[in-house]
């Protein structure tokens, strides 16, 4: 019985303070920092490891940047002296 009297204050706790939120902020920007906050909590990745863009090279701008990142991981896995 005491374990549900905590789990029902901890959702009233929850529960005022998202309408302190919604108060303060509006329900908009109140969902929009939920939304944020449970990405975050879940580490869930939004951008991409390699952005490929347009601009004056176009795709082969993006390639090229690729090839760079691979190339880039590559050696820093062989790790050591440089040479000469």
């Amino acid at each position: 019985m005491a374990k549900g009297a905590e789990v029902r204050a901890v959702g009233m706790a929850r529960a005022e303070a998202y309408k302190a939120q919604v108060d303060a902020l509006g329900q908009t920007p109140t969902a929009l920092v939920n939304i944020v906050n449970s990405l975050s909590d879940k580490q869930i990745k939004i951008m991409p490891d390699i952005l490929v863009t347009g601009g004056d090279g176009g795709a082969i701008q993006g390639l090229a940047a690729a090839l760079m990142r691979s190339l880039g991981t590559g050696n820093a896995a062989r790790s050591g002296p440089a040479p000469g």
